[in-house]
């Protein structure tokens, strides 16, 4: 899946962005302490080539990450209004889930 898919199913997951400007594009997401991974190859060699065992010392959520590499986007987006199933916008209102974020009736998630 492309990046901001990928951000809009870690939010899904219950990632929250928090900003840092060491991060990528200055925001890194977390859950209960571990860090989402957009892209692990991208994050390895910034972080000098180590291992996926070194990311998991590091608290990056390697395990989270192997469940869902190989998601596309239609894929998540199918995940995604899963995971939102029970919340039911009205017609054309999009449903606020949190940072900005909006869950729209069509099941994308856009920052308003």
């Amino acid at each position: 899946m492309d990046y901001q898919k990928s951000v809009e199913f870690a939010i899904a997951l219950g990632y929250e962005g928090i900003p840092d400007k060491s991060a990528y594009k200055g925001i890194f997401y977390s859950k209960n302490g571990m860090i989402w991974i957009h892209d692990i190859e991208a994050l390895k060699a910034s972080l000098g080539g180590v291992s996926s065992e070194e990311l998991k010392s590091l608290s990056y959520d390697v395990d989270v990450y192997n469940n869902y590499k190989n998601h596309t986007n239609e894929m998540a987006d199918n995940e995604i209004k899963s995971l939102y199933s029970d919340l039911s916008p009205g017609e054309g209102e999009p449903a606020y889930l949190m940072d900005g974020m909006y869950l729209f009736p069509d099941g994308s998630i856009r920052e308003m």
